[in-house]
């Protein structure tokens, strides 16, 4: 048997990816990964690794509020990568993922399905099922994103897996980049390519200023929009800069006239609305 099988953590390679190249965490909906260029090059990075070695398949992990999003079903419809969805409950935390992920892992073991596990994660959760795996005789390898210094592996895996990697900044920026950087951009700069169309002449504010933080709103988690909504209740108003700047530069973006002063208010003051609303939905269920 000369097989190998990729396992990788979407949650840890959104959180690390968009810590890694911005400096700070960063909700979901600011990261963005264009699968066109990741499966490649880490099926490449892998591949070079494990010379006459064949892939058995890549296990993908991720978390879904019921039905699959279509980036998810985007990504579980391509050719040997197999779609795993544990849930996302009401608090915005992921349930039933890890558990996929070393069940998989260790069935692939049991089985002698592999003879290499490569593993996209820093969880700790995952080292029974790493240890398990390597007791079945699979060699288990560890990749990362960043470096020794960040301190966003757990210890142990590093210690008991028999192979470590690292992906740094540049690499992960071919296939990974953090829309909400380019907020720090001036919105009237003509080489800032727009990614929100205008909307017409003659819109109503307030209609125009709901709809778009009810859309800002919709991937962030439960955490996040108490962030949100507490920073607005003692803070005289604010929002959190990390979500500040990228709101205002997309409404600037949208709105047919001049935005000043009047302009953001309004559309803070809908961001807090959507926020609230949305906190209410996900609680409720």
């Amino acid at each position: 048997m000369s097989r190998y099988a990729i396992y990788v953590d979407v949650g840890y390679l959104y959180a690390e990816g968009g810590r890694l190249l911005s400096g700070l965490r960063q909700p979901r909906h600011a990261v963005h990964l264009d699968y066109d260029r990741f499966v490649p090059f880490l099926s490449d990075f892998v591949g070079s690794r494990q010379a006459r070695h064949e892939l058995l398949r890549i296990y993908w992990y991720d978390g879904a509020r019921g039905a699959p999003t279509p980036a998810q079903l985007a990504i579980g419809y391509r050719d040997q990568i197999k779609l795993r969805l544990g849930l996302i409950d009401a608090s915005g935390q992921q349930r039933g993922v890890d558990a996929l992920f070393v069940r998989d892992l260790v069935m692939d073991a049991h089985h002698r399905s592999i003879s290499d596990a490569w593993l996209v994660t820093g969880d700790d959760d995952l080292r029974g099922g790493s240890l398990v795996a390597q007791e079945l005789g699979v060699r288990v390898h560890l990749i990362g994103l960043g470096d020794r210094d960040s301190h966003n592996q757990a210890r142990s895996l590093l210690l008991d897996a028999d192979s470590a990697h690292l992906w740094d900044r540049q690499e992960v920026s071919q296939w990974m980049q953090v829309r909400a950087s380019i907020d720090d951009a001036d919105p009237d700069d003509e080489e800032v390519e727009p990614l929100y169309a205008k909307l017409p002449a003659g819109t109503d504010l307030a209609e125009a200023a709901l709809t778009m933080a009810l859309d800002f709103s919709t991937s962030m988690d439960c955490e996040e929009l108490e962030e949100i909504i507490e920073s607005w209740s003692v803070a005289r108003q604010g929002i959190p800069p990390r979500y500040d700047k990228p709101l205002i530069w997309r409404f600037v973006q949208q709105w047919p006239g001049e935005v000043g002063p009047t302009e953001k208010r309004a559309v803070r003051s809908a961001l807090i609305d959507a926020c609230r609303k949305r906190l209410a939905d996900l609680q409720a269920d």
